[in-house]
């Protein structure tokens, strides 16, 4: 972990980590500043006096490689190590994409004209009175899992029609589609995000699927039930789970299905639980 951190910080800034590499402050991410991953490095990378074979809590650089703490093999090390990788990796990414997020701040930060106010005013009056009108669909219950032609009958745009595409592009391999329809906070690019389902997918192997039940949680939040199951290198595996959908609108804020057009979202809590029984091809139920 000590080296990998190394090599991260060389690479990006041409200093050593554990020699001033992150020195510089970095805009709007928790390992810059007071107290951050350069004061972290700095301790962990201070000079050892002597060889020792007393335990040590921290996963010093230069008593670690260059022979002086030889004892330390302990989790608490391992952790802290962990601990500052995930920090450096951080700290490197938010640098990356610095600029970008300056000025995209310093635009969100400019104060709108009145007339943008009074419009942002009236918009959120709709919307309010949208809310207090909407009311949830009829709970739909399939005993079996839908057949083809219950599927035929999802509304288009519909959060079950959105499952349906989307349990559709898992199972032919689509992670381009998977990326554009879920949910990501981060707000990382989609060939990013492409690229990282079909690293955790590709070996999906044989999959069928079905639709159990779909019911409408609140205006823009959707719950569609499903079952996937299948075989991967020879294991038989099988999950049932809730697909849980936002309804987002161009400005991707949620947004009232039935009378704002937007497309369903799905949050990736459904792959995430999906993915370990694939890989373990074990069973699971958490509709129990």
């Amino acid at each position: 972990m000590l080296l990998i951190i190394d090599g991260i910080v060389t690479k990006l800034t041409g200093k050593h980590a554990f020699s001033g590499g992150t020195d510089a402050p970095v805009f709007d991410t928790f390992a810059s500043g007071p107290g951050g991953i350069a004061d972290l490095l700095r301790l962990l990378g201070q000079q050892r006096g002597s060889v020792t074979t007393d335990p040590i809590q921290a996963p010093f650089r230069h008593g670690i490689l260059h022979g002086m703490d030889l004892n330390f093999g302990h989790p608490i090390v391992a952790a802290k190590a962990f601990n500052a990788l995930h920090a450096v990796i951080d700290y490197c990414e938010r640098k990356v994409d610095e600029k970008a997020r300056v000025e995209q701040a310093l635009e969100e930060q400019q104060v709108p004209p009145i007339f943008e106010t009074l419009k942002e005013f009236a918009d959120i009056a709709k919307m309010n009175k949208t809310i207090e009108d909407w009311s949830a669909r009829p709970l739909r219950s399939f005993e079996d899992g839908a057949s083809k032609a219950e599927l035929a009958t999802f509304v288009k745009e519909s959060p079950e029609a959105a499952a349906v595409a989307y349990l559709d592009a898992l199972l032919k391999g689509n992670y381009g589609r998977l990326a554009v329809h879920t949910v990501d906070f981060l707000k990382r690019p989609n060939k990013k995000r492409t690229a990282e389902f079909k690293a955790r997918f590709a070996d999906i192997g044989t999959c069928e699927w079905r639709i159990l039940q779909v019911k409408d949680e609140a205006p823009a939040v959707a719950e569609v039930q499903a079952h996937v199951w299948g075989t991967s290198e020879g294991r038989r595996w099988s999950y049932k789970g809730s697909i849980r959908l936002i309804h987002s609108g161009e400005d991707d804020k949620p947004a009232v299905y039935g009378t704002a057009t937007g497309r369903w979202k799905e949050i990736e809590f459904f792959l995430a639980k999906l993915e370990p029984n694939i890989l373990l091809g074990r069973t699971a139920d958490d509709l129990i």
